[in-house]
């Protein structure tokens, strides 16, 4: 401790304040049931005290089985479905399961903490972020008994995931195969597969009928990708662009909806030594067959003056944040590379022009609202529309002349010269709207 002032002193590091002030609750309680009851509840409902109410319950059941089992007791005794309406659920459910990495519980107790927890997320009518983060922390706190709680999930959620299709059922579908990503510290995009890893056998009890289900429903295929991985090529031969680009819904993971934003930035991060990029988990030959015929179908509506009504109508505004990280890796891979093969060649040339011909259609869409209402709602210095952006073909043609002399490069110069006429328009109205 360090004195601050006469007679008054703190201390050093937080943990010790937080372990004494855990023990004084602790001690005043009188009781496990108490603890919770009168001192933790409220707290652990606001999301508030998170490590000093889990320290005070730890010191209170420490490696005792019966008072462990009076604490869960007093925590199921709490109504989860009427704090769901209030959306006080979460924080509760997160201290739930957490709690599962001290309490000393026979795997009958911890079955009932885990169907406690699957009940409250087999109601959500779509993918929600924080159960999908919840069932990360439940195998996290519970990983030596992580086997058991697999099995209790799998008996929870069959009789859904077994049922027609509903929105119900693909959220929970969804948050059985979630994933976390983030960027390494060497740069690289990766995710955590340990909600998958752990559920796989509940997937691969499912694969074959949700195989079916993907064939009639796209839904229901972006989905079945997500999950599995796996016939990537086939599901789009029978839906097409659609599959690859979906509604955007809130907290629907990106590489759902984005699917074809995945299978681009992939396909360059694996090109690249998967340097820029690593995030995709198809079959990379699937990945480049995708990539080949979205090319040949953007390029040929493009030609033809269709791609609105067979590509464009797929896409939302959200696309343009697509579009620069996507030449962004095909401008790093170009920079970095005096020589590019031809596989390598066909790769950027496809990116790069389903990218631009993005850009051009969700540009044109911008300018045609403005033009009809005056108004504009898109903030144009966040740096994500091109706004400021150097020619891809203008930056590289230098190094690599294959840029010149491609036959691509008559398409995609004259689609980066309509997306430049569509950026000075858009500076235009930016400047007149200041």
């Amino acid at each position: 401790m360090c004195e601050v002032g006469p007679g008054i002193y703190k201390f050093t590091h937080r943990t010790f304040l937080e372990y004494f002030f855990a023990r004084r609750l602790e001690e005043e309680a009188g009781g496990v049931r108490d603890l919770i009851e009168k001192q933790l509840v409220e707290k652990i409902l606001n999301e508030e005290w998170n490590v000093v109410s889990h320290l005070a319950l730890q010191i209170a059941t420490f490696r005792s089985g019966p008072k462990s089992a009076q604490a869960v007791e007093a925590l199921l005794s709490i109504e989860c479905e009427e704090l769901s309406k209030s959306g006080r659920d979460v924080g509760y459910l997160f201290f739930l399961a957490r709690a599962l990495e001290y309490l000393t519980l026979p795997e009958a107790t911890i079955g009932k903490i885990v169907s406690h927890i699957s009940q409250s997320i087999m109601v959500r009518e779509k993918f929600e972020q924080d159960m999908a983060d919840l069932l990360f922390e439940l195998f996290t706190a519970g990983r030596n008994r992580a086997e058991y709680i697999s099995k209790q999930l799998t008996a929870d959620f069959l009789p859904i995931l077994n049922d027609v299709n509903s929105s119900r059922r693909t959220a929970l579908l969804r948050h059985c195969a979630a994933r976390r990503f983030g960027i390494r510290a060497s740069n690289q995009f990766s995710e955590d597969t340990k909600v998958v890893r752990n559920l796989r056998p509940l997937q691969d009890q499912l694969q074959r009928k949700q195989y079916q289900r993907a064939m009639e429903d796209v839904e229901e295929a972006r989905t079945y990708c997500f999950v599995y991985s796996s016939e990537l090529s086939k599901l789009y031969s029978v839906h097409g662009p659609r599959l690859l680009f979906g509604s955007i819904e809130d907290e629907t993971p990106v590489n759902i909806d984005r699917l074809g934003v995945f299978v681009i930035l992939t396909e360059i991060g694996r090109i690249d030594g998967n340097k820029s990029f690593r995030g995709g988990t198809h079959n990379p030959e699937e990945n480049t067959q995708v990539l080949d015929a979205l090319y040949k179908e953007t390029c040929e509506a493009w030609m033809q003056k269709k791609f609105s009504e067979i590509i464009g109508k797929y896409l939302s505004y959200h696309d343009l944040s697509a579009v620069n990280a996507i030449t962004f890796n095909a401008s790093h891979f170009l920079r970095t590379r005096k020589r590019v093969t031809k596989q390598e060649r066909e790769v950027i040339r496809n990116s790069v022009f389903i990218a631009k011909a993005i850009e051009q259609e969700l540009l044109s869409r911008i300018l045609s609202k403005f033009h009809e209402t005056g108004e504009v709602k898109i903030d144009f210095d966040d740096g994500r529309f091109g706004i400021n952006r150097d020619s891809v073909t203008e930056r590289f043609k230098e190094r690599h002349s294959w840029l010149n002399d491609d036959a691509f490069c008559q398409n995609l110069r004259q689609v980066e010269e309509d997306v430049s006429a569509l950026v000075a328009e858009l500076r235009e109205v930016r400047t007149n709207l200041r």
